[in-house]
């Protein structure tokens, strides 16, 4: 019995975290307001006090949450942290939380947990804008071929923003590998070539093409798994 307890809980410490985003309520009231106040000391005269910008760009709006949407809340973290510019010493990460909870909840997004530092690299910014044509994307699915020449990413996850064109590191490659989804999307220029992975799951990274047939100009392409079911 102790035993099988003991196995239950190393099966829970070692799940891997669900992906979350900014719209699941990732950061508490408390720390917004902290951070408000800390926005109000050390950035509202760059960026104005309503977050509309002014010598600073705009921290609110359709604009700023399309520039981070679907991109690790921890990229928006650095780039707080390493403001203002020329900045003697970054900003303390505790404060840079703060901060952040701040700017989520100017931009409309619902409180909930506490946000912590640890957490960052699994919440995603949301947006309501879809990924623009030529941003860098990753996606997970299956590569085949149905006409000589030129193949495809099947039942593939919808095209989520990076900003690493270089192989994911293999956990979260691996975290990535039962992920499913029904986009398809023509690969062009990948090395190396397809065809040594044809059946498999694999993850792309590339530029996203628009068109009758969504494209991806690849710059990676790592096999997740030997099969695609």
């Amino acid at each position: 019995m102790r035993f099988t307890v003991f196995a239950a809980i190393l099966v829970i410490l070692n799940a891997p975290q669900a992906q979350r985003s900014t719209a699941d309520g990732v950061y508490v009231p408390a720390q917004a307001e902290r951070g408000r106040a800390l926005y109000g000391a050390t950035c509202q005269v760059c960026h104005a006090a309503d977050l509309s910008g002014g010598v600073g760009s705009a921290l609110k709006g359709a604009q700023f949450r399309s520039d981070w949407g679907g991109l690790p809340l921890a990229r928006l973290f650095e780039r707080i942290r390493t403001m203002p510019p020329g900045a003697p010493a970054p900003q303390p990460e505790d404060a840079t939380v703060e901060l952040l909870a701040h700017l989520l909840a100017a931009n409309g997004f619902p409180s909930g947990e506490m946000l912590s530092i640890e957490r960052l690299e699994e919440i995603t910014f949301q947006s309501a804008e879809p990924v623009p044509n030529s941003g860098l994307v990753q996606v997970v699915g299956c590569i085949e071929s149905r006409t000589t020449g030129e193949w495809l990413l099947t039942s593939a996850t919808a095209p989520a923003r990076t900003t690493n064109p270089e192989p994911s590191p293999e956990e979260e490659r691996l975290r990535h590998a039962s992920s499913r989804g029904d986009a398809t999307f023509r690969l062009m220029n990948a090395y190396p070539s397809p065809a040594k992975f044809a059946g498999h799951r694999a993850e792309i990274k590339g530029f996203l093409i628009r068109g009758s047939v969504d494209s991806i100009n690849v710059t990676a392409l790592t096999s997740v798994a030997a099969a695609c079911q």
